[in-house]
């Protein structure tokens, strides 16, 4: 099954995470480019025929690599991103729909695994205009799994993962 990796590069991803090491710093983005290639290695070992495309979403998205099955060229994007600035998860969202639309069609089922921090770039008041713009159900079968990079704890998290669950719809 194709997967779309949509990766949040938005500033709140570029953020330190708190940490009582004191001898590396990590941030968000570090973190989820780690569990990234984490996702690539099981792929390569177990499901060397998976498609994978690399999708990344601040205020605009960006197809960083199409459908590949190539996973070092994924490997090589992720260390030359660069942060966006706001969070915005429909235009990623009509993004991914318009990638899968045009390489896959509206049969196939398609995975998206969603890695951010929470942070849904709205408040409580605009959350609601921007649910009725999402793009849901997306026009074709899909599964998405989403990965936190935040702590349980955080507000952004808590505020932003009702946004997110959305998604899965």
């Amino acid at each position: 099954m194709p997967t779309v990796i949509l990766l949040d590069v938005s500033l709140s991803m570029f953020r330190p995470v708190p940490s009582s090491d004191t001898t590396e710093t990590h941030t968000r983005f570090t973190l989820a480019a780690a569990a990234i290639n984490s996702f690539l290695d099981y792929l390569n070992v177990h499901v060397k025929l998976e498609y994978v495309a690399l999708v990344t979403y601040s205020s605009t998205h960006d197809v960083a690599v199409p459908f590949t099955r190539d996973f070092d060229t994924i490997r090589t994007k992720l260390t030359h991103l660069e942060e966006g600035d706001k969070t915005c998860l429909e235009a990623a969202l009509l993004g991914i729909n318009h990638l899968v639309m045009s390489e896959w069609g509206s049969q196939t089922l398609v995975q998206t695994v969603l890695i951010t921090d929470g942070s849904c770039g709205v408040g409580p008041l605009g959350r609601n205009l921007v649910i009725q713009a999402l793009p849901l159900p997306p026009p074709y079968p899909s599964r998405v799994h989403i990965i936190p990079i935040a702590s349980p704890n955080e507000p952004s998290l808590q505020h932003g993962m009702y946004f997110v669950k959305l998604c899965i719809v």
